[in-house]
This record gives structure tokens, C-alpha cells and sequence, in this order.
């Protein structure tokens, strides 16, 4: 049965479908026994899963449909109406009969799949014309009055460009019943910000459990269709929604089971919240959870094809996510399913239309160990209807048009792997695919990564004979945002994103129109295609870079993106235009918090962000981040703080609005909220080097040294062009004596800084530390300080080869080859230490502290000499310490160090002289005696 509607809101019935044959109807009653019921039973399911399966993969027999329909009902009709791509048609015969009944809960949800179809058809991939006439557009639109306040989310509005937002208010009744929408606090519907708990809920598990497997429906992928529609659902906002997020995890947990979260972001979201429910994490499967997932899961392992594009989707979800190390982990799961590899590797090939001698070039190799994969939309599925693309049905790809460059990679004729296929499936392609969008996602976006990129996409484009629509497009948007800082692609990108938006808005449909929406819509929810007003802005900011700066304005307008047409009117100058486009829309549409926020905007009036908060009923969440950012800006922090807090609470998932906060809390030295802000930013984005930083500093005002250095280990691993990162890495290991971050540290720090930067405390730290370990009684700690020895000698030659004045450099380069006994080395960097000290500009011999560091620096020559010098050492040692005692003997006579001096100056002399008559003895001992004369 339907749960209960609630009275405040109309709820649409579901009639029945069309009349069934007479001549194919089962009276299950009286003919059979329970074991044939039961059988009967196994039969429909096992029907119905096959039939789910052809859904999801598009393929299907329509021939078979009609024979299949006496056992399971209209369900293959409904269903092959919908792979054929009449969702329209399947909408319209069950919205425009009337009926009390609300259809069986097996067939009820093919409804929603359709709404899905047809939303995802006129908003994302197209054809769709505005002026054909659709029987249930005014029903819904009777029925589902307040859709766009329905539809608000977590803070967020619906974007009033979206087409049809109806349909996705019908698609969640299907799937999860009006429950879902229903206001269980209130009667009031018209109200546009309404408290979260009166909006979309985020079913407890023993709730979701009776929305999502209710023992009286027997579909196993409704979970699968229900992430799907989330996905609809945000992107149609104006901003995430961590809402429909979580909602879209449990799904993805639900299809492919626990193991397929390997993101401790979105296990932590979900601990959070069984935490605040009645049911421990580990009851998200509870005992008796009925038994369709684990066919699933089973039907996943039989069927490469459908389990490859669920992981797909799920990598789609954690890059949307800032995920991209666990959409990784998921894109190789895929290829493993799939039996497929890819290399990059180097090609012989050319690039311009001059060029005679072909260099490597940088492609990708895919080999596959499985040959009959099963396509999305394979033919082999149908019996006489093939799924066509023709020439029509894709967008066009632009040539580039110049006098040099060719504007694609042209291979000489290789020869392929044994394995290698040149022609790939669909599954493959949007595998090279989602492959590109981690690549563009990660942390490190280089000239290295570009490349790679490049060669993924054109392994798409120009060597796929056959492809999707919607994977060609994915493939050109790619070049194209590659290709949109080269000042000779600019023409053809412009061409090219006009393509792709002409596109998208096809409004003309043909015999074959359906057809192409189906070939769509496979693969849109397994790539990352935006919908059509996000490529629109694409385009409008590509002629914004070209200088067409009123087109880029025009388009802006079309879609309703006001902040970027006020910035278009700023570059061109037209300030009080801006302001006047503002209120223009105000006198046509009211005084919406969206449009009173953009008016603060404009005028830099914090009465207008005030005045759309109290519009909204304190849920616009956007309002509140601008009075944040206002308040920064007058440094009154306090007041920022308190204005994020609440920004945050409706809606945590703006990166941007957590590193405010953790700032704005550093500022008036609040290091819980700031700690827990910074915290919250690497969550999100775990690459974010500057907020790790951040994170750094709180934890060094907290005391927790140990932390800050883990910290700042990774800031700089992320960030390793900022010296200013190192510099705080160096300081932090420095405090907590960690000779392998100082040696880390200050190897960077030359490369970045150079000479700029005071080497001498740090290093010294460190060659102290490794002196102290070097005679330790631990083996194992003796054997490292020798590892970190030798490192750190490389690290300070490197120094002094930028820096070859510094005398404390060449202080711990001998205190360094002191601890490895290497007394020559002591020697040669004692003499440079001497020399650097003597060229110094400071008047040692007139101050206390610089003659102390000289006569320091000269006492530990002399030991040096004493090791390992010579006797022109010596000599040469002796008499730079009767220079210092000379010039010293008027100020610092009576100084300790200047007797020291004295008395080492007198040994060297009495050393000098012993070993000069031990040699002199030596030479005459060996000399023959002189004969005398008889005379004599």
C-alpha cells in the first residue's frame, strides 16, 4: 500500500496502465498450487532483473517485450518503451488517465525513471524543443505548484533556468514516495526557506530502509536511479548540498556494498549522522535487509559491462567530491572489472604541417584481455533495431584552422600491441574519460598532467572511429579547456564550445530524435557533461578572453548568471548599469534574497544582505556569507566569525566560507574554532596546501608541536614552490630537533629562496642532533645519524656553492666531518670558516662577542691541525693567531680567550720546531760522516 499523503501538500495518483491482453492473462488463483506460485514467483523476478539490467545499459528486445507482458504485466512495455526513448510517451498514458489507485509499487517506480529521462533530456543532453506541446506539462505544473521552493535545499535555490523542475518533484515521489517531501512541522507551503527538517529528509536507516527495500517492491535498482536523480537535483542548484550527498553515498553503499568507499570523508559524514540516530553505524545493513541488493551485487559480478559503469558513476561522485585519490582507487577497480589497461607511451608523430623529422609524441595504449564486452546500447541486443549514430547526432569537431600547427596529433603508422585495440567501447572510452577527470582534478595541475590529458582525450576523438554523443562532446570540452590559454586555439575554441551549446539546444526532433536522446543519455551520468547553463558561462567566459566581452554579457543574462554579467559591466566600465540590471530584475520577479544579495554586491551595502537574510527566514545561507566577507574587510573579526558560523551550520560544504572562518579565528586568536575551520577545509579538499598551513600555525599557538610539523610536512609536499611553507616547517622542526624535516627544509629552501634566508640556527640544530646520536649506545641510532650525515653534508655543500661567505655554514660542515672522522675535510672547512670570519665586514677585535666567535673559530683550527695538518699548516695557522693577538692585545688583552690564544700560538710554535729538528735529525742521519785529513 501507499503510505499516507499528507494533507498540506497534493500528492498526483498513479493510474494504472494501459488495459492488458485478455488472451495473455495469468488467473493465478485457482490454477495453480503454491509451489507453481512460488516458481511463477522466481520466474517474474529473475524477468524483472534481466529487464532492470537492459534499462540501465540500453539495450534491449522490443519484439519480446509483447510475449513477456502476460507473466509480469506492462513492466517489459513500460520498460522497452523507455530504452526505445519514449519516456514522453510512457509519462503522458500514465499522468492523463485517471484513477484512485496509484499503480503497483513495481511498476510505480518507472515513472520516476522516466521524469528522469525527460528532465536529463531537457537540461543536459537534448534534442528538446520549448514550443512542442506536452499534454502533462500543465498537469504537473497544477499539481506541483510550489516546485522551486520544494526543491530548495540546505540553503540553495534552484536556478530559474532549469526547464521542467517538476519532473524531478515527480521522480522522487516515485522513487521514495511523497514522504519525502512531506512538511511534518508545518502547513505552510508557500514559504520558499523552510527549516531543513521540513525539506527533502534524510531518512534514518530504518526509515530509508522502508522507502528503499519495502518488502512489497521487488526493484533492485532504484537505489541506483535515486543517486542518479540527486545528481540532477544539485547540479539544478545554486550549490552543493551535503544533503543529497550523503543520500547518494548510502545509494552507492546500498549497490556496491561497503568496500566502495574507500574516502574517509564520506565514512566520517556517515558515522556523523548514525551517530545522531537511533542505529550504530554498523545497522546501515541491518539483518533483515531483504536479499535484491546481494542479487545486485551478484548480477554486478555476471555482468562487467553494468558493474564497470556503477564504479564509474561513483568516481564521478567522489570528484565532485574533491575525492580524487578515491576516485582513483575506484577508476582501477573499474578496469580491473573490465579487463582493460592503459599505458602512456611515446609514438612517432608530428604536430605541424612543416615537419619532416617525426618526434615522439605522448600517447595512450589500451590493451584488452576480454574482447565481447557488451556495450552500452550494443546492437547484439536488439532484433532489428540498432541503435544509429549518425553524422547529425554528434557535435561537430572544429579543425583547426592555421598556418603552422596541424591541431592534433598525426601518428606515423604503428604497429599495434597484440592486445591493443584501436576501436574502443563506449565503457572504455568514458574509462580513458574519467581517467582525464582525475588528472584534472588533483593536486598537481603541470605541463607533465596537461599532456597526459591531452593524449586521453585524443585518444577519443581522433582515434574512435565509433563513440557516444555525449563522450565526444566530454572529450572536446576537454581539448578545449586545454587548449584555452594558447593564443592560436582561441578561434577554434570559441567555434568549438559554440558547437557544443548549439548542441545541446537542438530543438528539432526527427524520426530519429529519440534515438539520439537515448544514445545521450547512457553515458551522461557516468561522465562529467554539465548541464546546458554551465556551458553556457563556459562559453560566455571563453569570448571573455577573446575580448567579446557583450557577448559574454549577453549569454550571462540568458542564463541567469548575474555576478558574472555585473563583473562583464564592470570590465566594460558600466558600474551604474550594473546597479540598474539589478533592480530591473527586483521589479520583475520581487525582492528575492538571491537578487537583494547581488544588489549588496554591486552597491557594497551590508543593509541588503541583512534585509535578504530576514527575506529568507534565516536559511539563505549566501546572505550570511556575505556579511562574513564584509566584516573581513573591516577587520572586525569577532563579528565575521560569528556571521560564518551560522553560514555553515545551513550549508558546510563551501570551502571557501570554512578557510574565511578559520582566519577570521586566527585573527582574534580563537585556535579551537580556527583549528577546527582549517580542519574541516582538508576534509573537503585534502590538496589544499595553504590551508594545511593554516592548520600548522593553530596547532604551534596550541602547543601541539608534533601536529604542526605533520602539518606543515604536508603543506609542503603540496606546496613545494612556497617558501614560505618551508620556512615555518624549518622553524617547527628546529624547535623539535627533526633533522630530516630541517634537511627536507633547507634543501628546499635553496632552491626557492637562494641567499635570502638565514641557514646557520636551523642547521646547526641538526648537526648537533647527529653528533649526539653518532655516539650513542644504540646501534640502529648510529647507523641513521650516518644516513642523515651524509645527506645533510650534500645539502650544506649545496649551500655553500650559493653561499660561500657564511663562517657558521663552514662552522657545521667541520663540526660535521668532525662526528664522521674525516679530519682533512674538518681541516679545509675550519680554514674556510677562518676566512669567511677575517673577510667579514664587523671589527671583531673592537667587540667582545665577534672576537669571542674568531677566537672560537681559530682554537678549533688548531685542534684541526693538531689531527691531520702538515707543517706548512701549522706554520700558516700559527701566524693568523699571532695577527688576532696582535690586533686584539689593545682592547680584549685581558680577555680569557686572548691567553688561550697566546698559549696555543706558543704550542704551535714549540710543535713546529720539535717536528723541524726530529726532520732535520732524520735528513742528517742519513747523509754519509765527513773524512778528515791527516793534518787535522
Amino acid at each position: 500500500l501507499s503510505p499516507p499523503l499528507s494533507p498540506s501538500l497534493p500528492f498526483l495518483p498513479f493510474p494504472p496502465h494501459l488495459p492488458m491482453p485478455t488472451s495473455t492473462t495469468w488467473n493465478l488463483s485457482g490454477c495453480r498450487g503454491d509451489s507453481d506460485l512460488v516458481d511463477q514467483e522466481e520466474e517474474r523476478t529473475a524477468g524483472m532483473e534481466a529487464w532492470e539490467v537492459r534499462l540501465l545499459l540500453g539495450n534491449g528486445r522490443a519484439a519480446s517485450a509483447d510475449n513477456e507482458r502476460g507473466l509480469w504485466g506492462e513492466w517489459p512495455t513500460v520498460a522497452a518503451s523507455l530504452i526505445a526513448g519514449d519516456a514522453e510517451l510512457v509519462l503522458n498514458s500514465h499522468l492523463t488517465q485517471s484513477n484512485e489507485q496509484s499503480g503497483n509499487p513495481d511498476e510505480r517506480w518507472l515513472i520516476g525513471v522516466a521524469a528522469i529521462q525527460l528532465f536529463a533530456q531537457a537540461n543536459w543532453t537534448g534534442p528538446w524543443s520549448n514550443s512542442q506541446h506536452r499534454p502533462w506539462t500543465q498537469l504537473l505544473q497544477n499539481v506541483y505548484i510550489d516546485a522551486l521552493h520544494r526543491l530548495a535545499l540546505d540553503g540553495e535555490e534552484l536556478r530559474p533556468v532549469v526547464r521542467h523542475p517538476h519532473l524531478l518533484i515527480l521522480a522522487r515521489d516515485a522513487l521514495q514516495g511523497p514522504e519525502a517531501y512531506e512538511d511534518r512541522n508545518s502547513t505552510t507551503t508557500d514559504n520558499s526557506y523552510l527549516p531543513q527538517s521540513e525539506r527533502l529528509q534524510v531518512a534514518t536507516p530504518q526509515e530509508w530502509y522502508q522507502i528503499a527495500d519495502a518488502s512489497d517492491c521487488r526493484i533492485f535498482s532504484k537505489a541506483w536511479w535515486l543517486w542518479r536523480l540527486n545528481r540532477l537535483h544539485e547540479s539544478s542548484l545554486t550549490g552543493p548540498s551535503i544533503t543529497l550527498r550523503r543520500q547518494s553515498f548510502r545509494c552507492f553503499e546500498l549497490v556496491l556494498g561497503k568496500g566502495c568507499l574507500k574516502n574517509h570523508v564520506v565514512q566520517m559524514q556517515l558515522k556523523e549522522e548514525s551517530s545522531r540516530e537511533p542505529f550504530s553505524g554498523t545497522d546501515l545493513h541491518p539483518s533483515n535487509e531483504p536479499d535484491k541488493y546481494s542479487r545486485l551485487r551478484s548480477l554486478l559480478q555476471d555482468n562487467p559491462t553494468l558493474h564497470a559503469l556503477a564504479l564509474l558513476e561513483l568516481a564521478q561522485a567522489q570528484i565532485s567530491s574533491f575525492e580524487a585519490k578515491a576516485a582513483w582507487w575506484t577508476i582501477n577497480s573499474a578496469s580491473e572489472v573490465l579487463n582493460v589497461g592503459s599505458v602512456l607511451s611515446g609514438l612517432l608523430g608530428v604536430r605541424t604541417k612543416f615537419q619532416h623529422e617525426a618526434k615522439s609524441q605522448l600517447s595512450v595504449a589500451v590493451t584488452m584481455i576480454t574482447k565481447n564486452i557488451i556495450d552500452l546500447g550494443d546492437s547484439r541486443q536488439y532484433d532489428g533495431s540498432t541503435l544509429v549514430t549518425m553524422e547529425t547526432d554528434v557535435p561537430r569537431n572544429v579543425e583547426l584552422i592555421d598556418t603552422d600547427f596541424l591541431g592534433k596529433l598525426k601518428l606515423n603508422e604503428p604497429e599495434l600491441h597484440p592486445l591493443e585495440v584501436s576501436d574502443l567501447p563506449v565503457i572504455v572510452q568514458l574509462l580513458l574519460l574519467a581517467h582525464c577527470d582525475v588528472v584534472e582534478h588533483s593536486s598537481v595541475r603541470d605541463a607533465a598532467a596537461d599532456e597526459e590529458m591531452s593524449a586521453l582525450s585524443s585518444r577519443v576523438i581522433e582515434f574512435c572511429s565509433t563513440t557516444n554523443p555525449i563522450v565526444l562532446a566530454r572529450a572536446l570540452l576537454t581539448r578545449t579547456r586545454l587548449e584555452s590559454m594558447k593564443t592560436r586555439y582561441l578561434e577554434r575554441n570559441m567555434q568549438q564550445m559554440e558547437a557544443l551549446c548549439d548542441f545541446v539546444e537542438m530543438s528539432e526532433v526527427k524520426d530519429s530524435g529519440r534515438w539520439r536522446f537515448v544514445a545521450r543519455l547512457l553515458t551522461l551520468f557516468a561522465s562529467s557533461f554539465p548541464p546546458r547553463w554551465d556551458l553556457k558561462k563556459e562559453f560566455a567566459v571563453t569570448l571573455g578572453k577573446i575580448g567579446l566581452v557583450k557577448s559574454a554579457l549577453d549569454l550571462f543574462q540568458e542564463s541567469e548568471f548575474w555576478e558574472e554579467a555585473i563583473d562583464c559591466l564592470r570590465l566594460m566600465g558600466n558600474n551604474l548599469r550594473a546597479k540598474d540590471l539589478i533592480e530591473m530584475q527586483i521589479e520583475a520577479k520581487g525582492r528575492t534574497p538571491t537578487l537583494l544579495s547581488l544588489l549588496g554586491d554591486v552597491t557594497s551595502s551590508e543593509g541588503f544582505y541583512e534585509e535578504a537574510w530576514a527575506a529568507s527566514g534565516h536559511r539563505f545561507a549566501r546572505a550570511k556569507r556575505s556579511l562574513g566577507r564584509a566584516a573581513l574587510g573591516r577587520q572586525c573579526y569577532n563579528e565575521a566569525v560569528e556571521h560564518y558560523l551560522e553560514a555553515l551550520h545551513i550549508n558546510p560544504l563551501y570551502v571557501d566560507a570554512w578557510f574565511a572562518l578559520g582566519f577570521a579565528a586566527q585573527m582574534c586568536e580563537n585556535w579551537d574554532i580556527s583549528g577546527q575551520a582549517f580542519s574541516k577545509v582538508i576534509q573537503i579538499t585534502p590538496d589544499n596546501g595553504e590551508a594545511w598551513n593554516n592548520l600548522g600555525h593553530t596547532w604551534v599557538e596550541l602547543g601541539r608541536l608534533k601536529e604542526a610539523l605533520n602539518a606543515l610536512s604536508e603543506a609542503a609536499r603540496l606546496r613545494r614552490n612556497n617558501w614560505k611553507i618551508w620556512d615555518n616547517l624549518v622553524q617547527v622542526a628546529t624547535e623539535v630537533k627533526s633533522v630530516s624535516h630541517i634537511i627536507n627544509g633547507v634543501d628546499a629552501l635553496l632552491d626557492c629562496k637562494g641567499r635570502g634566508y638565514s641557514y646557520a640556527k636551523p642547521v646547526r640544530v641538526a648537526v648537533g642532533e647527529i653528533v649526539n646520536a653518532s655516539i650513542s649506545e644504540d646501534a640502529e641510532v648510529r647507523a641513521s645519524a650516518g644516513r642523515q650525515s651524509r645527506r645533510l653534508v650534500q645539502v650544506l655543500i649545496k649551500c655553500t656553492s650559493i653561499i660561500s661567505s657564511d663562517p657558521e655554514i663552514w662552522s657545521c660542515i667541520a663540526s660535521l666531518y668532525c662526528a664522521l672522522e674525516n679530519w682533512d675535510g674538518e681541516l679545509r672547512a675550519r680554514q674556510k670558516e677562518i676566512r669567511a670570519r677575517v673577510g667579514s665586514a664587523s671589527q671583531w677585535w673592537h667587540e667582545e662577542e665577534g672576537f669571542e666567535q674568531m677566537a672560537l673559530s681559530s682554537l678549533s683550527l688548531v685542534k684541526a691541525c693538531h689531527r691531520a695538518g702538515t707543517a706548512a699548516d701549522r706554520e700558516g695557522t700559527r701566524l693568523h693567531i699571532n695577527s688576532i693577538v696582535t690586533r686584539a692585545e689593545e682592547h680584549l688583552r685581558v680577555h680569557s680567550l686572548h691567553q688561550r690564544l697566546v698559549h696555543a700560538a706558543y704550542e704551535l710554535s714549540l710543535t713546529t720546531a720539535s717536528q723541524d729538528e726530529l726532520k732535520h735529525s732524520e735528513v742528517n742521519k742519513d747523509e754519509p760522516m765527513p773524512v778528515r785529513s791527516a793534518r787535522n
